[in-house]
């Protein structure tokens, strides 16, 4: 649909447009660099492992906030009328998501993770060790 309705909110100026494919490139790049860093099962709740350090160490969801800046890029750059409201209800969905994940993650790694959700701000924030 961002093909057939491009641009159907009418023209962009250009930096906004470079601005969109820098979103967009480096939001879904690197939301895959991440998956392939963490591993697809553990992306996916299938592993057995905890992990919180790299990208981990700064969001408890770096894969959905990269994400959320991709789809930003992935509407300046269509500018569509129709995009629009499917990018921002995708986003949506990925701000609900740890609300779901978190739940189970408590019950299956316990304290670890309740530490872990303590120091580590769920989307973007600086980290903080506790007692400091």
């Amino acid at each position: 649909m961002s093909v057939i309705d491009y641009r159907s909110a009418g023209a962009l100026p250009m930096h906004v447009f470079v601005i969109g494919w820098v979103l967009l490139v480096s939001g879904f790049g690197l939301a895959f660099y991440i998956t392939g860093k963490l591993g697809w099962r553990d992306a996916h709740g299938e592993a057995g492992s905890l992990t919180t350090t790299g990208w981990y160490g700064w969001s408890r969801n770096p894969i959905y906030v990269v994400t959320i800046f991709g789809l930003l890029g992935l509407g300046l750059v269509a500018h569509s009328l129709f995009v629009y409201p499917l990018v921002a209800i995708w986003a949506l969905l990925y701000v609900l998501a740890p609300l779901l994940e978190e739940p189970w993650l408590e019950r299956h790694f316990g304290q670890s993770y309740e530490d872990y959700a303590r120091q580590v701000p769920r989307f973007i924030g600086v980290p903080h060790k506790e007692g400091k």
